[in-house]
């Protein structure tokens, strides 16, 4: 049994000219956040994430999505990730052809918000550095 999220991330020039979102799954929406704002020119935002609590494996599930949503899945020669965005309004009855789930939710918008500001938390007030340690003494060398 595994719990992971299955999000769909709005990446606004991308979205607006061709038509497409990047749908994912991560076991960290936070940090999954925050490695998408440091590598977006323009922020993007999630605009559904589902909490999924799967009785097998998350590659299984993540192949079986694939397969079942291959006819929206685009690519372009670059990320694989890719979907016409017509799948958006879809992902409820995608997500309930895969066998073996045995619970899933979609985040309202306030845990949205929240995954946001933990993210800008998490950027702007990294974990402070450890102290270095105090070089230890050399030992004297023992006779032979």
């Amino acid at each position: 049994m595994c719990m992971f999220y299955l999000y769909v991330r709005v990446l606004y020039l991308i979205t607006e000219k061709d038509k497409v979102v990047k749908i994912g799954i991560t076991d960290d929406m936070v940090g999954r956040e925050s490695t998408y704002k440091t590598g977006e020119y323009l922020p993007g935002e999630f605009t559904k994430v589902y909490d999924i609590i799967y009785n097998g494996e998350r590659s299984d599930f993540d192949n079986h999505f694939k397969k079942n949503t291959k006819e929206y899945h685009r690519y372009e020669g670059a990320g694989i990730e890719f979907y016409s965005e017509d799948l958006v309004e879809k992902m409820d009855y995608y997500i309930n052809t895969i066998d073996n789930i045995e619970e899933y939710r979609l985040l309202e918008d306030y845990e949205l918000l929240d995954i946001k500001r933990k993210s800008r938390d998490l950027m702007t007030n990294p974990k402070e550095p450890k102290e270095p340690k105090e070089p230890k003494e050399p030992k004297e060398p023992k006779e032979p």
